[in-house]
């Protein structure tokens, strides 16, 4: 029926009208700005006779074959010939191509696949984790004792100690007396001015 609706514009002798030729052609053609002209090959009588014959070779074996009962050889001819059989076998199992998906391909990932990265997953990924793990404790455990407690904590605690110990002897010179107050003030002056001969001298 389509070969019908895409009449050639002429046939030998025979012009059709412009709103009969190529309706199927311009009906599933696309249209529009961004598409590039499309080129169609011109029409050939013998290769449009020679594939309306093929048709019509299988049309009519369809006829003998099934309502006729005709073609007696050709039946149960898969049984009988190996080669038909096995053209058959692939036929009906449309040319194996759901067993290459559901078996092949499926079952590689699934199975091959699915414990390959299983593996690198436990062996590797895991291994790499539990590593960096291991090392931020270890890490964690030799910052703490060699720099929080000995440098840190040590720094902390000196400054503590001197502080103690500088109070410790500043506090005898806290007695209360303004005789011994009196007696640091000229000290101090006396060696202040020590200071200033020696420096201008």
């Amino acid at each position: 029926m389509v070969g019908f609706l895409n009449l050639p514009a002429e046939i030998g002798p025979i012009s059709f009208p412009e709103s009969l030729h190529t309706q199927f052609e311009q009906f599933v053609e696309p249209v529009g700005r961004y598409f590039p002209e499309i080129s169609h090959a011109s029409f050939n009588i013998p290769l449009a006779l020679f594939s309306l014959a093929v048709a019509g070779l299988g049309a009519g074996l369809t006829y003998l074959y099934y309502w006729k009962g005709g073609l007696a050889p050709l039946r149960n001819l898969s049984e009988r010939n190996s080669l038909a059989g096995l053209g058959k076998k692939v036929l009906v199992n449309k040319y194996y191509f759901d067993w290459l998906y559901t078996d092949v391909i499926t079952g590689f990932v699934k199975g091959p696949l699915a414990q390959a990265a299983n593996w690198a997953n436990t062996h590797v990924i895991d291994a790499v984790v539990n590593g960096a793990g291991k090392g931020a404790v270890a890490t964690g455990n030799w910052v703490y004792d060699n720099i929080d407690q000995e440098v840190v904590d040590g720094a902390v605690n000196a400054t503590g100690t001197s502080v103690s110990e500088t109070g410790g002897i500043l506090r005898y010179l806290q007695s209360g007396r303004i005789q011994q107050y009196t007696a640091l003030f000229f000290a101090a002056a006396a060696l202040l001015a020590g200071v200033f001969v020696l420096a201008t001298g």
